[in-house]
């Protein structure tokens, strides 16, 4: 198995708390990529992460978990997940 590219979207009603959620990830020790989008239909800000990693079933679930937990206690919430095509 190789690593691929796997990428997490999180939702906040306001910007302190996406921008708190980028900065806690930023210090974390998975240190993902992060982009910080307000959707323009929702007005909703959306934190996208990035983190390579080998597809595994249990490691996918656990990392999305452990981004949600962190996202939750920044009032913030999970929209789920994707891994990115090869370029």
């Amino acid at each position: 198995n190789r690593e691929n590219q796997l990428q997490n979207q999180h939702l906040f009603e306001q910007k302190p708390e996406a921008e708190k959620f980028a900065t806690a990830l930023a210090s974390d020790e998975l240190a993902p990529a992060t982009e910080l989008v307000k959707c323009p239909d929702t007005g909703v800000w959306e934190v996208v992460t990035r983190v390579e990693m080998v597809p595994d079933h249990t490691l996918l679930s656990q990392t999305e978990q452990y981004l949600e937990s962190i996202a939750n206690s920044h009032n913030g919430y999970g929209d789920g997940w994707g891994l990115m095509a090869d370029e």
